[in-house]
């Protein structure tokens, strides 16, 4: 069972985003996981096109740090990528609020993709324990950790993060200093981090504790998004 479970007036419901898929809207917060103009679009834009591939391009295998693993959709994607083009992904994907088998089940991500594996992958993605790390495919090995993300300690073993919590008004403790320092140590050498936040004082972070840091075009709805890059031979600034 979750650490943590939702009062019903609190838990999170589902609503559809424009491109038809779904996202979770947290009324404790008062803000959903995804973009309204499009959960699944916005996804694979951020996380997948200008995250994933653009490292898949650099190394064979790829080890993911995801912030806020959600609904499963990034995750879900990843799997998508490694077992379609067969390239093995380690996954890790911090969470303190989990959601509970009835509501992600009625999740509809499988149902907007042709892939043959989707609502199984998916479906086991959600289902697999906590606090395990566990083989979803020979090309997929998630560890989904249960708790806050600013209280983990993550290993220094990341070439690739997916920063995608609430944004920094709704949960500014996620975008602190301190914090993406602690996110920038633990990558590697030429590790890369992507989020859809494009806030000046996200960028001015990055940029003082030594990456390289771009901003790209946005999904719909958003005119940018941020990339940062761990640049070799900076490493003692953002252990400052």
């Amino acid at each position: 069972m979750p650490w943590r479970s939702f009062s019903k007036m609190n838990k999170p419901r589902l609503i559809v985003t424009r491109d038809g898929s779904h996202s979770l809207f947290h009324p404790l917060r008062g803000e959903a996981c995804h973009s309204r103009h499009g959960a699944l679009q916005e996804s694979l834009h951020v996380f997948i096109e200008h995250g994933l591939k653009y490292k898949l391009r650099q190394k064979e295998t790829v080890s993911v740090l995801e912030i806020g693993f959600g609904a499963g959709l990034n995750a879900w994607l990843t799997a998508e990528e490694a077992i379609s083009k067969k390239r093995l992904i380690h996954y890790v994907a911090a969470e303190a609020f989990p959601i509970d088998e009835e509501l992600y089940a009625q999740l509809n991500y499988p149902a907007l993709r042709s892939f043959d594996k989707e609502r199984k992958i998916f479906s086991a993605i959600h289902a697999c324990p906590w606090d395990e790390e566990v083989t979803i495919d020979p090309f997929f090995i998630i560890h989904k950790k249960l708790g806050k993300a600013e209280e983990m300690v993550f290993s220094n073993t990341c070439d690739l993060i997916y920063l995608d919590a609430f944004s920094p008004e709704t949960q500014p403790e996620l975008w602190s200093t301190e914090f993406l320092r602690s996110l920038c140590q633990s990558l590697k050498p030429t590790g890369v981090l992507v989020t859809y936040c494009c806030k000046g004082v996200v960028k001015r972070i990055f940029t003082d504790l030594g990456l390289k840091v771009s901003k790209l075009p946005g999904p719909p709805g958003k005119r940018e998004m941020l990339r940062a890059e761990r640049v070799a031979g900076k490493e003692e600034t953002i252990v400052k």
